[in-house]
C-alpha cells in the first residue's frame, strides 16, 4: 500500500499537468507497477465515499414507507454501483484510447485518473454533508454540480497533457468517459431497486 507521502508525490504530479508544467511527469509511475498501484486510490477515497452512501440512505429512506430498514443488502447494492463507478471509465479509456489509436496512451489515463479520483471525491464531502444535515436545502445540487464542472475540468486538462496537447481527442474522452459512467449508473440504480424508476 503506497504511504501518505507517495500518494502526495503523485498529486502534485498531476498538479503540475494541470498548470500546464510537463515536469509533472516525472513525479507519476506510468508503469505497469504504477498501473496496479494506483488501484490503492479506491482505499483512499473509502471515507469519502462511506459519507456519500450515509447521504444516500438518507435519500433513500425518504422515498420509501415510514419504518422501512436498510438491510446489509442495501449497502451491498451501493458497493456494487460504486465498483461500477471504477470499473466503466476504465473500459471507456481503454476503447476510446484503441478507436483513437493511441493505445500506448491508455495506462497513463487509467493512472493519472484513479490518482485523480482521491482528491475529486473528498472534493464532495461538503455535498455529502449538507444533504446528511439538511436534506431539504437546495445548495446541495447547486454545490454538486459546480464540483462535478471542476472534475470536468480538471480531468480535461489532465487528459489534453497526458494526450500530448491534443484537445478535441480530450473532449470527446471526457464527454464519453462521464456520460456513459452515469447513464449506467442510473439505470443500475433503477435495476437494484434503489431508485424508483
Amino acid at each position: 500500500m503506497p504511504r501518505l507521502e507517495e500518494v502526495g508525490y503523485y498529486l502534485r504530479g498531476l498538479w503540475l499537468l494541470l498548470t500546464g508544467r510537463s515536469e509533472g511527469f516525472q513525479y507519476l509511475d506510468f508503469s505497469e507497477r504504477g498501473f496496479w498501484r494506483s488501484w490503492w486510490a479506491i482505499l483512499f477515497c473509502l471515507p469519502p465515499t462511506l459519507l456519500s452512501w450515509a447521504s444516500f440512505r438518507i435519500y433513500y429512506l425518504e422515498q420509501m414507507p415510514e419504518g422501512t430498514a436498510t438491510e446489509p443488502s442495501f449497502f451491498a447494492k451501493l458497493a456494487m454501483v460504486e465498483a461500477t463507478n471504477w470499473l466503466i471509465p476504465l473500459l471507456v479509456v481503454l476503447v476510446m484510447a484503441r478507436i483513437a489509436g493511441m493505445v500506448s496512451a491508455a495506462l497513463p489515463l487509467i493512472i493519472a485518473f484513479n490518482w485523480l479520483s482521491i482528491p475529486l471525491q473528498w472534493a464532495y464531502v461538503p455535498v455529502s454533508l449538507i444533504q446528511i444535515w439538511s436534506p431539504t436545502d437546495g445548495s446541495a445540487a447547486l454545490l454538486y454540480l459546480l464540483t462535478l464542472g471542476t472534475y470536468i475540468f480538471i480531468s480535461y486538462k489532465i487528459s489534453v497533457a497526458i494526450l500530448g496537447g491534443q484537445r478535441f481527442p480530450a473532449v470527446v474522452l471526457v464527454l464519453v468517459l462521464f456520460m456513459v459512467p452515469l447513464m449506467i449508473q442510473s439505470q443500475l440504480l433503477t435495476a437494484l431497486g434503489l431508485v424508483s424508476s
